[in-house]
């Protein structure tokens, strides 16, 4: 009350002052944990993620399966205004022709793909790797949500999700997808690194490298992490750690892609040795292209 003076015992303060800075701590580590994705050590359960945030967020990819579809049906019925001879006129009436009946045609096989039935979950996600591995990311997409909707514990079909995310350029909602596929195994580094990469595309570098760490310690001898931590250092100009992270990337037997050697190269003023790349040269990502 206005105008009483409260006079506390020394060790009540003392109570007060552990009690405050145990509560920021764990304020600290909670927002941490959120961004880049805590996982439990040695878990490997579907508890690690309520179920209840497991449909909002997918909830949220409702909206962009509708416009897959929609531009999917307008194409298959001939619908494409961006194929008329007013917006292409750099073509002639029979390349504008024949491209779009390339184009409607492509278009009926994608939406017959799409209604392709599948009688589990599992199996879905499996089909849905199959068109994945085809480069059809479309229909890979639609299956994997269909999959992780029946079966929202389903760790594949969402890092399924995640990948074909990313490779439409829905990077926000790859990461989503890549944290519920980790969230519930948490002991696939390759989910790991693919979650690293889509934080490296939203520019949150120093999460991916945490991301990174965490793949290394499931799996020391995983050179595609180590190259990917070598671009995180390179985009931060810490040349010194990206070219310990190249080397290490070589002593486990893999080259990195010489396109990036050279930008390394250039910037820190090293010198490098000119050569073939080696042909097993880890991938930066099946969602990312060169740095």
């Amino acid at each position: 009350m206005a105008g009483r003076r409260l006079i506390y015992p020394a060790a009540l303060i003392a109570v007060a002052c552990t009690i405050a800075a145990v509560s920021l701590l764990f304020l600290t580590h909670a927002r941490k944990a959120s961004v880049t994705a805590e996982i439990p050590a040695g878990k490997t359960s579907s508890s690690l993620i309520h179920p209840d945030d497991l449909k909002a967020y997918l909830a949220h990819l409702e909206p962009i399966r509708a416009r897959l579809v929609e531009v999917t049906k307008k194409n298959a019925a001939g619908d494409f205004p961006e194929l008329s001879p007013e917006q292409r006129p750099d073509m002639s009436d029979e390349e504008l022709a024949k491209t779009q009946e390339g184009v409607k045609k492509a278009a009926e096989r994608e939406l017959a793909a799409m209604q392709q039935a599948f009688p589990t979950p599992e199996e879905c996600a499996r089909g849905a790797f199959e068109f994945e591995n085809k480069r059809a990311t479309t229909v890979a997409f639609m299956h994997y949500l269909t999959a992780a909707e029946l079966k929202p514990d389903l760790a594949e079909a969402h890092a399924g999700l995640g990948r074909t995310l990313q490779r439409m350029g829905h990077t926000k909602e790859a990461i989503e997808a890549f944290q519920a596929a980790v969230r519930l195994a948490p002991s696939k580094p390759g989910w790991l690194v693919d979650l690293g990469l889509s934080l490296y595309t939203d520019g949150r570098l120093d999460a991916a490298l945490e991301i990174y760490e965490k793949a290394l310690k499931l799996k020391p001898d995983f050179a595609r992490a180590y190259y990917n931590k070598a671009v995180v250092y390179w985009r931060n100009g810490d040349y010194n750690q990206a070219w310990l992270n190249v080397d290490k990337c070589r002593e486990l037997g893999s080259e990195p892609p010489r396109s990036f050697t050279q930008k390394l190269a250039r910037d820190s003023g090293r010198q490098e040795p000119l050569g073939e790349a080696n042909p097993e040269a880890p991938q930066e990502s099946q969602t990312q292209g060169q740095p």
